[in-house]
């Protein structure tokens, strides 16, 4: 919280205090009633400031908030990370594969480069030949439109 904020919160309050004890010790009317009035703006003064740091503290728990959801989003995505690696799946072509865990049951697949980099996990999809050679597969990625051609006998396969 800001100290400054919390400081002048105080100091309204001590202030309005004062004010109210020099009421008892008056005894005409119009100094009670310039008493009043400058006790009324002490104690809006300090009200304001007591609002100010609420503001301040709740936008600072939403802060908080905002980066532990980040930081658990970083760590599952480590933790997922950690599951692939980076292979020349033919001719210089690249892709993220499983790596071997016999625990899984999930088909063997491919990952675009672009979107891994990016902490996104997208399947490339087998698509029809393309690219320079008709004997070549095209392999799409439906997050980032990226396309990767590889040789008609290449395929995901868990002996990579």
């Amino acid at each position: 919280m800001d100290a400054t904020t919390i400081a002048a919160a105080i100091g309204g309050l001590r202030t309005a205090g004062d004010i109210a004890r020099s009421i008892l010790d008056l005894k005409i009317d119009s100094e009670i009633s310039e008493k009043v009035i400058e006790l009324q703006r002490q104690i809006l003064s300090a009200q304001e400031a007591a609002l100010s740091t609420q503001q301040l503290q709740m936008e600072l728990l939403e802060t908080k908030r905002q980066l532990e959801k980040e930081i658990a989003d970083l760590k599952a995505w480590d933790r997922e990370r950690e599951n692939y690696e980076l292979k020349d799946i033919a001719r210089g072509t690249f892709a993220y594969v499983p790596k071997p865990n016999p625990n899984t049951s999930e088909p063997f697949h491919w990952l675009c480069t672009n979107c891994f980099e990016t902490r996104k996990k997208s399947i490339l999809q087998a698509g029809q030949s393309g690219g320079s050679n008709s004997r070549d597969r095209a392999y799409h990625c439906g997050l980032c439109s990226n396309t990767i051609f590889v040789p008609w006998r290449v395929a995901p396969t868990k002996s990579e």
